[in-house]
């Protein structure tokens, strides 16, 4: 699925808002005609369900997605290129979890 060049997704930066009765919202930032922002979003639980850690950590998740990804096209991603790229610089440049790891 592609988007059209007249429509696009909510600006970034993302954030996680808080509880609402559905989920935990996710925001698209505030502007002069929406000054709380607009949910994009809703990490959402079972009817009846409590909102638990999990669903908190999948709404920080997604919002962290969406902001890292800022001004790559969505084409560019599915297409799987950025992946592709991350995978190879895992592969040299592990990440501080693993064993004595130190950023370059």
């Amino acid at each position: 699925m592609t988007e059209s060049a007249s429509i696009s997704h909510s600006p970034e930066p993302w954030r996680v808002t808080g509880d609402c009765p559905k989920g935990i919202a996710i925001m698209s930032p505030p502007t002069e005609a929406d000054p709380f922002g607009l949910v994009v979003a809703i990490a959402v639980v079972p009817r009846d369900y409590p909102i638990d850690e999990q669903t908190r950590a999948d709404a920080r998740r997604i919002v962290a997605a969406v902001n890292f990804c800022k001004g790559i096209p969505t084409e560019t991603l599915e297409q799987g290129a950025i992946r592709y790229a991350v995978d190879v610089l895992l592969a040299v440049f592990p990440g501080p979890e693993a064993k004595g790891a130190t950023p370059p």
